[in-house]
């Protein structure tokens, strides 16, 4: 039986890092994909280190993303660019 709130405060608990391949797409916008990559995985490796959220530290390096950093971190989006796949 899945339990909603239980796997929110898990995704929650891994401090948007689930959101990383997001993220890259986002900054890869303006730069190559590997470029895009390895950045967001600097700044994931902060995030861990340091126990902040993706989002902060991305906020934090590149403050040109707060306009549309909370559509990367949103749990709905993922639901609803995921609902055609698990319909398949």
């Amino acid at each position: 039986m899945v339990n909603p709130e239980r796997m929110k405060a898990n995704l929650e608990a891994l401090q948007g890092l689930v959101f990383s391949e997001r993220l890259a797409r986002v900054i890869a916008r303006e730069t190559d994909r590997a470029s895009a990559l390895a950045l967001v995985d600097d700044w994931s490796a902060v995030a861990v280190k340091e126990r902040r959220h993706l989002k902060d530290v991305a906020v934090a390096a590149r403050p040109s993303l707060a306009g549309h950093i909370d559509d990367v971190f949103s749990l709905e989006a993922i639901v609803t660019e995921l609902g055609p796949v698990l319909d398949e």
